[in-house]
């Protein structure tokens, strides 16, 4: 069976919950929630295990804390022997407008401590990205992405980790290239999309 790794980068703790930065393990908790799936402790973090469309797919959420995600990633591909293709890594993006999503094929790290320990566990960067939009920034980087969404934003929240729940599901189902044409620049405040519908 094809194996796909899909990882939700974040910091672990009530303290982090509800920031920017965590916004990849929102999607990944919905994810999870959308199937009926369930997470384990294991491999530095909590991870579960679940069929998705014919596929044997582990969703991860690293508790190293960012700078060190890629411990976490190494260890559970490196025992489900994962190739870097099928691996997708779901982050928040300074550079991006709140809201809007991408989807990218290997590259650098864009700035990000979590890609850049992945990359560096993993020795490669050809894996693949869903870059969630939480720009434009304000101020210092680390305060802002270590700051809750503001008010107006919290507004648009769900309906962003819905798309970004969507936007997996087609990348699951039909592959980086489709889902690329379908979510890449796509922006959650002129669309409107569930994470429940596959």
């Amino acid at each position: 069976m094809n194996k796909h790794l899909i990882v939700g980068l974040g910091n672990p703790g009530d303290k982090y919950e509800n920031t920017r930065h965590n916004i990849g393990f929102m999607v990944i908790d919905s994810l999870i929630s959308s199937i009926n799936g369930s997470f384990k402790k294991g491999f530095k973090g909590e991870y579960a295990s679940e069929n998705f469309e014919g596929k044997k797919v582990l969703f991860l959420k690293p508790h190293t804390y960012m700078n060190a995600s890629g411990e976490s990633v190494r260890e559970i591909s490196d025992y489900y022997d994962i190739d870097p293709e099928n691996i997708l890594v779901v982050h928040d993006d300074l550079d991006m407008i709140f809201g809007k999503l991408k989807f990218k094929k290997n590259g650098s790290t864009g700035g990000h401590n979590g890609i850049r320990s992945i990359m560096g566990h993993l020795a490669t960067d050809n894996f693949n990205r869903l870059k969630m939009g939480i720009g434009p920034k304000k101020g210092n980087s680390s305060n802002f992405v270590l700051n809750p969404f503001n008010t107006e934003e919290k507004n648009y929240l769900q309906e962003f980790v819905d798309l970004g729940c969507k936007a997996v599901k087609t990348y699951l189902k039909n592959g980086l290239k489709i889902a690329m044409n379908q979510f890449n620049n796509v922006n959650i405040i002129q669309e409107d999309s569930q994470c429940h519908s596959s």
